[in-house]
């Protein structure tokens, strides 16, 4: 009621010349003109990733709330190409009135930083010794697969059982419950395998939890690889970040991220722990490859700029005042 009526409202006597709804939705009653952004579709077509306890509100949103909303616009902002076509193939709108606007790194992530030395110290860390994963923990960014494949890796390559590890890091999702469950059964792998070939065993896949803001460019930029096999992403924010600092970048071929990465990351098969296994043993085992995937990573970020998501957001605005 708040959300629909009140907020509607309160828009109604500010005489708006135009709104704009960051975040899939419009107020309902509301009726001036309107811009609205939609990140991701994924709901849609695998209502499994998304809390069982929350279905009323979320069947509320997706049947009533997000269709009014980029049919009631004037102009749809999608963050990439793969989010304007879902948007297309979901609603049976025109391509016409959905422009993409790209999300961005952050470039003064590193200015409000602790110094790295002590961001890595706070967590444990040694520089290029960890792969990491940073994201929330949920079933649809496929966590488990990569822990499992990290496991498979150590565990042919000893130089990686004895000096990587693999952390993760983020917020707890729903159904996060089978990570750590899938960390916990490495772990007593790793453990074995080291005790058999006389290396001293440790807990070699860590969860941090999340990442206080002054940490966060840090413990990114001191990972010898990110890691990112998730089934569906919009945009993935998290790996522009990690290419902007340099860090090279193993991603899922999966819906927006090949678009986002071009030929700057490794592309897996999300669901082949032998690819995603692979991937990380070219990582840490071909340095001259690393470097240039490294250059081309950082290239590849400089596209994506906050500075350019405002601009081509502000010529959205001009396109509805002026429709």
């Amino acid at each position: 009621i708040y959300s629909h009526m009140v907020i509607s409202g309160i828009f109604e006597k500010a005489k708006l010349d135009l709104l704009h709804a960051p975040a899939n939705s419009l107020p309902l009653f509301y009726r001036g003109p309107s811009v609205v952004t939609v990140h991701d579709l994924a709901i849609y077509d695998h209502p499994e990733w998304f809390p069982s306890p929350y279905t009323g509100a979320l069947s509320f949103s997706e049947r009533i709330v997000v269709p009014y909303s980029v049919r009631k616009a004037k102009r749809i902002i999608a963050v990439s190409e793969q989010t304007k076509k879902d948007i297309v193939r979901t609603f049976q709108l025109k391509p016409s009135k959905i422009d993409v606007v790209y999300e961005g790194a952050e470039p003064s992530v590193e200015k409000r930083a602790v110094p790295a030395e002590e961001a890595l110290k706070r967590f444990n860390l040694a520089k290029g010794q960890y792969l990491l994963y940073l994201g929330t923990v949920e079933p649809r960014k496929n966590i488990s697969a990569a822990i499992r494949a990290f496991a498979d890796f150590a565990i042919k390559d000893h130089a990686g059982l004895e000096k990587y590890e693999f952390v993760i890091a983020g917020r707890r999702g729903w159904k996060f419950e089978p990570v750590f469950e899938a960390m916990q059964t490495a772990n007593e792998r790793l453990a074995a395998e080291a005790k058999r070939i006389g290396a001293a065993p440790r807990e070699r896949v860590r969860y941090l939890g999340y990442l206080p803001r002054d940490a966060k460019a840090a413990v990114i930029a001191g990972a010898a690889a990110f890691v990112f096999p998730s089934l569906y992403e919009g945009f993935g924010l998290p790996v522009i970040e990690a290419m902007s600092l340099g860090v090279p970048v193993i991603a899922a071929d999966r819906a927006s991220l090949p678009e986002i990465c071009g030929d700057a990351a490794i592309l897996v098969d999300p669901q082949s722990e032998r690819q995603i296994a692979a991937a990380m043993e070219k990582l840490v085992t071909e340095p001259k490859f690393v470097e240039v995937l490294r250059e081309k990573a950082r290239q590849r970020a400089a596209e994506f700029s906050w500075e350019r998501t405002a601009r081509e957001t502000i010529t959205v605005y001009e396109k509805a005042l002026n429709s």
